[in-house]
């Protein structure tokens, strides 16, 4: 007998998924991933379109198609056909039982190289030449020497010792420019790298650009599940518990003098759908909260603007909130430190840094439960709470009254912040350095997130010139990759 549909449930999920997001392609892609047979055709449509590209020859268009089968489909049951591709794709990069090879023999990698897409990736810093390149920097109106890029040097290789230097690259979308533009061998032979990816899910294809035993590379990965992938894949990826939000200065954030809050609750969230303001203005309004003072902290997404915010309010029966549209970075830590409890309700976020600026301002923070990215480690009863949708209008009325006796800024300032993520990356590239057998005798130069990563030291940003010098002799020969790109 075959089994019926369940309407019920189907119907059930729609509601919600519109309710999270709205009548838009955010609602549709949450309830296209609770359907399992839209899963089980999805997860045999990215099995075969690999295998054509496999056939082709075009090795990182197949990688691309089963990582992100892998990212979307994650925490449920892959097919054995999907588990079988993407072993292929790390044997092809060189992780996995094929582990050991060298970044010559990254077939993922050679691959890319050959491709419209790396020319591209190229061209995005090239256009501004050598400069801009060597730091994966974007010119601005008025630029300040200070102001780093993508890529930044945290110590300098040392040509009289052979003492590798380090690199820090930041953002999943600047893999593929890192790759496309510079000498990746000379690269290895002089530096390691220090990622610190933007997004949550650790099965992307960019990642596997990297891989070669020649290549030191650390993974900074704080949410649990994404630390276990890099573990798992068995190759020169070292994982450690540090992300962005851990390179938050406490001196940038700090708890207010005076003892009364102006705000109940504050969000710092840009306009996305995907960052749930209908959650929780719904989830205020069902714990009788509708006159709570509200701070949201914004910026325009797509067209969608502060208008979009109070019109979604103002239907939940909201009387009380105050938006912040694209202010200063000195506003944002005034109107944080002037609130009582800071709320994160994105199922999927990478790279928080809200959360800690909530806690270094000693303010308690209440993270949806089902979260993907953050490390739940770090919400715990001495800094706020973890809560489902249907928990949430009990845990802002519960955080909202407990919030006093609070003081999540004393447990952050030990177990996160910049001076400790920077002793725990220095330690650890220390380390692992010593187990090969290679020196290790210079510290990393100390940064901090503001909110893109900068030089704590000017000493550090002025040493550090010569790096940067040489990553401009890193660069692949232009006539290597392209004349010009066409837009």
């Amino acid at each position: 007998m075959v089994p019926r549909p369940n309407r019920a449930g189907s119907l059930r999920r729609a509601r919600q998924a519109i309710l999270d997001y709205g009548l838009n392609a955010y609602a549709l892609k949450e309830l296209a991933a609770s359907s399992k047979i839209f899963c089980r055709g999805y997860q045999a449509w990215s099995v075969l379109a690999a295998a054509l590209y496999r056939q082709a020859g075009r090795r990182y268009e197949e990688a691309r198609h089963v990582c992100l089968a892998l990212r979307l489909m994650e925490g449920l049951r892959m097919s054995p056909a999907l588990l079988r591709a993407h072993a292929r794709v790390l044997d092809a990069a060189g992780a996995g039982r094929s582990g050991g090879r060298s970044l010559t023999e990254n077939q993922l990698l050679q691959s890319f190289l050959g491709t419209e897409r790396a020319r591209k990736s190229a061209w995005r810093f090239r256009q501004y030449g050598d400069a801009y390149a060597s730091s994966m920097k974007f010119p601005r109106g008025s630029d300040d020497e200070k102001r780093l890029g993508n890529l930044v040097a945290l110590k300098q290789f040392e040509e009289s010792t052979g003492e590798k230097g380090v690199l820090y690259l930041q953002y999943s979308d600047s893999i593929e420019s890192f790759a496309a533009m510079f000498d990746m061998c000379r690269i290895a032979d002089r530096y390691s790298l220090v990622l610190e990816p933007s997004s949550w899910g650790y099965q992307d294809e960019s990642f596997l650009l990297l891989v070669g035993k020649d290549f030191d590379v650390v993974v900074q990965a704080q949410d649990e599940p994404d630390f276990d992938y890099i573990n798992g894949l068995q190759c020169n990826f070292q994982p450690i518990r540090l992300g962005a939000g851990d390179w938050v200065d406490p001196a940038d954030f700090t708890p207010g003098t005076g003892g009364s809050r102006r705000f109940d609750f504050v969000m710092v969230a840009s306009w996305i759908p995907l960052k749930r303001h209908r959650v929780f203005f719904r989830s205020l309004a069902a714990a009788g909260l509708h006159s709570a003072r509200v701070a949201l902290i914004g910026y325009p997404w797509k067209g969608r603007t502060r208008v979009d915010i109070e019109r979604l309010a103002a239907r939940a029966g909201l009387s009380g909130i105050t938006i912040f549209e694209s202010v200063h970075r000195d506003i944002v830590a005034e109107v944080v430190r002037s609130s009582r409890v800071g709320v994160m309700l994105s199922r999927r976020e990478g790279a928080n840094r809200g959360i800690y600026e909530c806690l270094f301002s000693n303010v308690p923070v209440v993270v949806t439960r089902p979260n993907r990215g953050v490390n739940k480690a770090h919400v715990n009863q001495e800094t706020g709470c973890l809560a489902s949708d249907e928990e949430l209008p009990g845990a802002l009325v519960k955080m909202l009254e407990s919030s006093r006796h609070m003081s999540p800024r004393d447990w952050v300032l030990k177990n996160s912040g910049c001076n400790n993520a920077w002793r725990a990356l220095n330690d650890f590239l220390a380390e692992g350095a010593r187990k090969k057998g290679e020196r290790f005798d210079r510290p990393i130069a100390r940064i901090k997130s503001a909110p893109n990563i900068k030089y704590t030291v000017e000493e550090d940003r002025l040493a550090l010139r010569g790096a940067y010098d040489d990553l401009r002799n890193s660069l692949r020969r232009e006539s290597d990759q392209m004349v010009r790109v066409r837009a």
